[in-house]
């Protein structure tokens, strides 16, 4: 596992731990008194134990900051190739929308010449008037009509 998952595996941990054990401390504490020399009861929350884990997983989060790399570029050196990166990220993201637009019209294209190519395939039937019309016929019918004339002729 990479460091920056590390610390942030560690950062979930140490927020589990102070929500945990801040609930479990108001759950436990005893309900406040008006009488200023109540006594305290016992049962009273001992929160040692929990400020102990949670002590105890911040330094755990100081030793995986400490192995962090440190850069030797400074803060502006870092904001310039962040920069670069940006504007290179954003020129390939021009490549591939232009890359797209490319693609979809050639969709476009396969699309037509499919639908011409169907349209030529289909029986076309004459009106009475003259003018044609596209007949939509059963493929499975034209396809067991194909078989039948193979099987009296054969190769």
């Amino acid at each position: 596992m990479d460091i920056v998952s590390q610390l942030q595996d560690q950062v979930d941990h140490i927020a589990s731990l102070l929500f945990n054990h801040v609930g479990t401390l108001q759950r436990d504490a005893p309900p406040a008194s008006l009488d200023k020399r109540a006594a305290k009861k016992e049962g009273a929350p001992h929160p040692e134990p929990l400020a102990a884990a949670v002590v105890q997983a911040a330094r755990v989060l100081d030793e995986l900051i400490a192995a962090c790399p440190a850069t030797a570029q400074g803060e502006e050196a870092q904001l310039a190739r962040i920069e670069e990166l940006q504007n290179e990220s954003d020129r390939l993201g021009e490549e591939i929308r232009e890359e797209l637009e490319g693609a979809e019209a050639d969709q476009e294209i396969v699309d037509a010449m499919f639908l011409s190519l169907a349209d030529s395939c289909l029986p076309m039937a004459k009106k009475p008037n003259g003018a044609t019309e596209t007949r939509v016929v059963d493929a499975s019918k034209q396809i067991d009509t194909h078989m039948s004339m193979d099987e009296d002729f054969p190769p």
